[in-house]
């Protein structure tokens, strides 16, 4: 998992003022010599170019970290925004609950991720710190941006792979990818091509090529055929499979759940290997039995107390749920 660090920061300093090179400096809480970052790559525009000096207004934590840190950048900018509520966890919990809108506030996010060769994946993200921005030495245009872009995006996934023990030419580790798609879940939210990000960090190439068929089947304004629909119900399969494995790491914090999550995933497996539900007089009958299975789980799923953990996951239920009605209703137009 990440090393987020951002409550140990006292103050630090970002340089990006050479291009291909990023460079820095942290004082952490309870040391007296700061961490040195030595990393190969370049920051977001709004930071290439700048020197970026930080402080953290109220370090509360203490964290180690390797004194050098040498690898590579990750994705470093501060033109992030967060949606900051104004209130405590647990009354945001409650307020959820009873179905009431949660006051908050829109603030720029600074976010600074790498890649470090001691320590792995190093994050600090932070609503609050007071930040200021050298003049610019170089400027990077937009399609240096997406270069550095993509390989923020290889080095997650190599980074992923030595996680979940995956190879070129191998498998994942089953047993490890729970905390590979933890990592990344939440990370690529707020874009609107998450689910290629997802899949291309998490080594899915299978599910990365059933994406591009159905992105050239749309905008070629064809209707879905049988095989875009399999590719469709195979996507659905996987995420929920992906899912159920998060739920099953929980294990108690969902048990009332998973049961019928491990049906729908059972069922979405065998339509998609054989082109319908047993029991179900064609496709459209096996995906609508699956809908109401997801239905079932959203209802069961409403937080019971705001410590309850199983609030962050019901994004992933609502976009199964979406999933399979677009995709029903496709089937019904062609």
């Amino acid at each position: 998992m990440a090393h987020r660090i951002e409550g140990a920061v006292v103050w630090g300093e970002i340089d990006n003022t050479t291009e291909g090179i990023t460079t820095g400096r942290l004082w952490m809480l309870g040391h007296e010599q700061p961490v040195k970052l030595d990393l190969v790559g370049d920051c977001w525009r709004d930071l290439a170019g700048t020197r970026l000096t930080f402080r953290n207004p109220h370090p509360r934590e203490a964290a180690a970290l390797f004194p050098l840190q040498r690898g590579l950048v990750g994705d470093m900018t501060a033109s992030r925004k967060s949606r900051v509520p104004l209130c405590g966890p647990c009354e945001c919990l409650e307020r959820e609950a009873r179905g009431e809108e949660v006051p908050a506030v829109w603030k720029n996010l600074l976010s600074l991720e790498w890649f470090s060769e001691k320590d792995g994946r190093v994050m600090i993200e932070s609503t609050d710190f007071d930040l200021h921005l050298s003049e610019r030495v170089w400027s990077m245009d937009e399609d240096a941006e997406e270069a550095q872009k993509l390989a923020n995006l290889q080095a997650m996934r190599d980074f992923l792979a030595s996680l979940t023990g995956r190879d070129p030419a191998g498998s994942p580790d089953g047993e490890r990818l729970t905390d590979a798609y933890q990592e990344i879940l939440g990370k690529y939210t707020r874009d609107n091509d998450a689910e290629q990000k997802e899949a291309f960090v998490m080594g899915w190439d299978r599910l990365l090529g059933d994406m591009a068929e159905a992105y050239e089947q749309h905008h070629r304004h064809e209707s879905p055929s049988l095989a875009f629909a399999m590719a469709a119900v195979g996507d659905l399969s996987r995420r929920s499979q992906r899912l159920l494995r998060h739920m099953e790491a929980r294990g108690a914090d969902h048990a009332r759940v998973t049961p019928i999550l491990a049906t729908v995933v059972e069922a979405l497996r065998e339509i998609h290997c054989h082109g319908k539900l047993t029991g179900c007089e064609d496709l459209q009958a096996g995906l609508r039995h699956c809908l109401d299975l997801l239905a079932e789980i959203l209802r069961r799923s409403e937080p019971r107390n705001p410590t309850d953990p199983i609030g962050p996951l019901l994004r992933e239920l609502t976009f199964l749920i979406e999933g399979l009605i677009d995709l029903m209703g496709n089937l019904k137009e062609s």
